[in-house]
């Protein structure tokens, strides 16, 4: 594993704040043999991942509702702020927006093989990393402003989400 994540903050002064981090990451997961005498994925009925050999890389998938998405991207970042717009005047507002990113995950496509005993998922491709889901870039962003009623106050807000409209697709049936 080699892998560097950077953060940055800036905190509320001036009017404005800002806060964010940038990852990078590059990791390959090899099954060798001490690994394949304990827990060898290729000699199960339904291997999940499809490896024939058990000498590719090996990519965690996720479980739950979202079973069956490889997670494992190489990168990603997150960028979000704060400016108070005139906040001594009365009429004076606040705007946030954030901006996340990374990289799309691994995709392989497999066929199901053999027979009633033995069935096994085989990937398509040499490469576990052929296949790549697009980059998921998503911009939010929030207006608000504070109203004093007294000893009370009430906030109105307007939040925007995915911005950019990026309709990237995060999920697809790799059988």
């Amino acid at each position: 594993y080699r892998g560097i994540t950077v953060n940055f903050n800036k905190r509320l002064a001036n009017r404005w704040s800002m806060r964010g981090h940038v990852n990078w990451a590059d990791w390959d997961w090899k099954l060798g043999p001490e690994f394949l005498r304990h827990d060898d994925p290729t000699d199960t009925i339904g291997d999940p991942l499809g490896f024939s050999d058990g000498e590719g890389p090996y990519s965690e998938a996720s479980g739950g509702i979202k079973a069956d998405v490889l997670v494992g991207g190489r990168w990603s970042f997150n960028l979000n702020g704060l400016y108070q717009v005139a906040p001594d005047q009365p009429w004076g507002f606040n705007f946030g927006a954030s901006v996340d990113g990374r990289e799309g995950y691994i995709n392989p496509s497999f066929v199901r093989a053999g027979g009633p005993i033995g069935r096994r998922n085989i990937q398509l491709s040499s490469d576990i990393e052929d296949f790549r889901h697009d980059d998921v870039i998503v911009v939010n962003a929030h207006l608000d402003k504070e109203i004093q009623l007294g000893p009370t106050s009430l906030t109105l807000s307007l939040d925007g989400f995915n911005l950019a409209d990026e309709d990237v697709i995060l999920q697809r049936q790799r059988n």
